[in-house]
């Protein structure tokens, strides 16, 4: 569910949006990879206008330290592209694009978990995440989205947790 976070004279129309298209935001802990975010533009936030340098994702609650997307060989982390629209009242959205473009930004996974301690929570907890940053006229923006923490012990059925028991396990 995507809230905003800045102030009106900050740009209110400043939306994040991780998963774009995915309800519930899950991040599994557990898991090394790519956890893709969209900084979702509308008629009020440009998101060509965004210092690409200055992104900085952290937790709401400031817990933690904070990532910066990180380069990669592969991928670029950071594209212009449409593919979420905004949130209505803060409720997670699966509307997918609206014909304005958005920023869309990869991040590490393990990143995101080891520097923002989600590692650290309990089973199955929301937390919520911000992205800040300053568009090329210096002026400052924070949008924040909720995420639900997960590890692959929670997704796994407990008759299997045990290798012992497992039917494919040791012999």
């Amino acid at each position: 569910m995507s809230v905003v976070c800045a102030t009106p004279a900050a740009l209110a129309g400043a939306s994040l949006d991780i998963r774009p298209s995915i309800c519930p935001n899950l991040i599994n802990r557990d898991v090394r990879g790519i956890l893709p975010m969209v900084l979702v533009g509308d008629v009020d936030f440009v998101v060509s206008h965004v210092d690409l340098a200055s992104l900085e994702l952290s937790r709401a609650d400031g817990v933690g330290g904070s990532v910066t997307p990180r380069p990669s060989r592969r991928r670029r982390l950071v594209r212009l592209v449409d593919v979420a629209a905004p949130s209505v009242s803060g409720l997670c959205s699966t509307f997918g694009a609206d014909g304005i473009r958005d920023l869309r930004i990869l991040f590490g996974q393990a990143a995101v978990v080891s520097r923002l301690e989600l590692g650290a929570l309990e089973p199955n907890a929301t937390v919520e995440i911000c992205l800040s940053g300053q568009t090329t006229d210096g002026t400052s923006f924070s949008a924040c989205d909720h995420a639900i923490v997960t590890a692959l012990s929670d997704l796994t059925p407990p008759e299997f947790r045990d290798i012992e028991t497992f039917p494919f396990g040791r012999r």
